[in-house]
């Protein structure tokens, strides 16, 4: 079993190894976590292979300083990754990784966007160190606190880094933020992914939601009235069997797991209820 194909988990341990002077300060997010989340103390079996794309999406803290560290764009200039420009101007994302046109992997720096001017809140990439460009992104630094860590030996393939951990984002974190940044200029593309990777969260840690719970009540920063619009968002979202949710994580995994062969018979009315547990536990 891999983490996401020979490709991204070559690429993948390449990034690591290169950003080991910065990984106390780096949290992989998107569905890379959702990758790692299965290996995790916390999680339960799963029945079928991962199912998502090939791109590492690493977020970081704005600055973020080098404390006598190697700037990171050196340590990517150094693996031979490229900064790879996407867009033109104010709305050109900038990401990194291997210089052949034929390579279906990158990674990705974003930040949080608070604190920012307003002229960098309105831009696709902003400086976080020199050299270095992040994506800011509303909401990220609930995904920068309470992380949990991952020992990359654990994971089929990533032996080698045995005793490296990685961060990822506490699952309420990554839940309560893939809601809410819903409704902030989100490719609906992206939306509809994220509906199945909520309801693989939901699986995934389906007999850790008292752990989750803990996490969702010391979520920080997190306002009232987010987890408020959390709350009102993610049981529209998930209403019935019927509703954007489930039909949405349904499509991808049909979509994706036929590119893999996969076989597994996921319906709506699965996903509704596995997801129903998981907010109830998280709002009772």
């Amino acid at each position: 079993m891999s983490l996401l194909g020979d490709e991204f988990d070559t690429f993948f341990a390449d990034a690591i190894e290169a950003l080991q002077p910065y990984l106390d300060e780096i949290v992989c997010v998107g569905g890379c976590a959702n990758a790692l989340y299965r290996f995790h103390e916390h999680a339960g079996d799963v029945t079928w292979d991962f199912l998502g794309t090939m791109d590492f999406d690493a977020a970081v803290p704005h600055p973020l300083p080098l404390k006598d560290r190697p700037p990171v764009a050196k340590l990517m200039d150094d693996i031979g990754f490229k900064e790879l420009t996407c867009g033109n101007a104010d709305d050109a994302v900038i990401k990194y990784g291997p210089d052949d046109d034929n390579s279906a992997v990158d990674l990705e720096f974003l930040c949080d966007l608070s604190g920012l001017s307003k002229a960098d809140q309105s831009r696709a990439a902003v400086s976080v160190q020199e050299g270095l460009y992040a994506q800011p992104l509303r909401y990220l630094a609930m995904s920068l606190n309470n992380t949990w860590r991952i020992d990359l030996g654990k994971v089929p393939g990533f032996r080698k880094l045995k005793g490296v951990t990685v961060q990822v984002p506490n699952p309420a974190a990554y839940v309560v933020s893939k809601i809410l940044i819903r409704g902030e200029k989100r490719k609906p593309a992206s939306m509809v992914k994220d509906c199945f990777y909520i309801y693989e969260v939901s699986t995934v840690f389906r007999n850790a939601f008292d752990v989750i719970r803990e996490e969702y009540d010391r979520l920080t920063p997190c306002v009232p009235k987010w987890k408020k619009r959390f709350a009102c968002d993610a049981q529209s979202l998930f209403e019935s069997e019927h509703s954007e949710g489930p039909v949405s994580a349904v499509g991808v995994y049909r979509e994706l797991g036929e590119l893999k062969g996969e076989t597994f018979d996921l319906t709506e009315e699965v996903v509704c209820r596995s997801v129903n547990r998981m907010l109830d536990a998280l709002l009772s």
